[in-house]
């Protein structure tokens, strides 16, 4: 078997000695056409429920939020920030109040 001789050469399956582009020819050759596209499908990703959905899930979440940060004790707790008190204890007297 010389240098320029695959094994497959010398097994007697193929006479020539394929370089890269002809091998990504015959590829090419055996692949089929390309067929004409189909219509583009308008519309959104996301489906109207989905969209729905979301908009509740953030409005709930906004809900707790305003809920948490406007609740009488938090804004008592945030009236006596920088002051030395404690505020728990204070916030706990006005509620009772």
């Amino acid at each position: 078997m010389s240098e320029k001789q695959w094994v497959c050469m010398a097994a007697g399956i193929t006479e020539t000695l394929w370089s890269l582009d002809d091998m990504i020819a015959k590829i090419d050759k055996m692949a089929p056409a390309p067929k004409k596209r189909g219509p583009y499908k308008k519309g959104s990703v996301m489906s109207d429920k989905v969209k729905i959905a979301i908009i509740a899930a953030l409005g709930v979440i906004f809900a707790v939020w305003l809920y948490s940060y406007m609740s009488p004790h938090q804004s008592c707790v945030r009236s006596l920030e920088g002051q030395d008190v404690n505020a728990e204890l204070l916030c706990t007297y006005a509620d009772k109040n």
